[in-house]
């Protein structure tokens, strides 16, 4: 007989733990403490059969909870800003500004920023895939506040030149670019979405647009100087992307793996990015 009862009580206290789980975690709106219907029939001694009813459907409820929260662990979605900062690295991988070249940048103010939709696929255990869709602004802001930018119709060649006017008072000069890109990041995650987390991947970007713009002062009056041709910047962009966060906050770095402008018709520079992700 103790054959029969021990197992029966085991299995009675396992859906005693079932029902109270179940209790705390479905359809707040239920009331609390609703009877699960029990039954047993015994087969023989040695293997007793238990067969358990709910009358409220929590059971069926707590399973289908379960199944959305494996779902909700599997796929996720973000809408994502970054802020950060950019430079360019010449063919030999230094700085322009220690060679003193006109296009020089001041990183400081060079901002790049971005606004991704980020959907998250889980792979296996701590293994994740981002897949992302972003728009992209590149601020290039030259050290010298003179500094122009433009086409030489001649040559084909990008020019980078001082304002010749000496009756204006440079602010500052920019080009900007924006892209419409796309990046797969593997990501190693530990501790759910807001625990630990480094990934390191690939993006690829198409030029919407690109224009440089001087800001200066002449007679008192603020001016702005704009112009929107292409210059021979690429019309695309392929790079390599790390990142590393924990909780909320991401850092991330990027570095282009082919030229700003075109091969052959402006200097020999790969754009490189750092910053946060929010």
């Amino acid at each position: 007989m103790k054959k029969v009862i021990l197992p029966l009580l085991a299995l009675l206290f396992v859906a005693a733990l079932g029902t109270a789980k179940a209790q705390e975690t479905v359809n707040s709106t239920q009331e609390e403490n609703e009877p699960i219907e029990i039954s047993f029939i015994e087969i023989s001694p040695e293997s007793p059969y238990v067969q358990i009813r709910s009358t409220n459907n929590t059971l069926d409820n707590l399973l289908n909870a379960n199944q959305a929260q494996k779902r909700r662990r599997a796929y996720s979605h973000d809408l994502t800003f970054s802020w950060g900062l950019t430079n360019y690295l010449d063919g030999d991988g230094n700085f322009p500004d220690n060679s003193n070249a006109p296009y020089a940048l001041n990183t400081i103010s060079s901002p790049a920023l971005s606004l991704a939709s980020v959907h998250k696929f889980r792979i296996i255990g701590p293994l994740k895939i981002e897949l992302s869709g972003a728009i992209d602004w590149m601020n290039f802001r030259f050290e010298n506040d003179r500094m122009r930018v433009a086409e030489n119709d001649a040559t084909g060649q990008v020019e980078f030149f001082e304002d010749p006017r000496t009756d204006i008072e440079a602010r500052r000069s920019k080009m900007k670019v924006t892209y419409l890109s796309a990046r797969a990041v593997p990501v190693l995650e530990f501790g759910g979405s807001r625990g630990f987390r480094i990934g390191a991947g690939v993006y690829a970007g198409y030029r919407l647009s690109n224009k440089s713009k001087l800001v200066y002062r002449e007679d008192g009056n603020k001016q702005k100087d704009k112009t929107r041709a292409d210059i021979n910047v690429n019309n695309f962009r392929y790079g390599v992307r790390a990142q590393l966060g924990f909780g909320g906050v991401d850092l991330f770095a990027t570095y282009d793996l082919n030229t700003l402008f075109q091969e052959g018709n402006g200097p020999e520079l790969y754009p490189i990015a750092f910053g946060l992700v929010f």
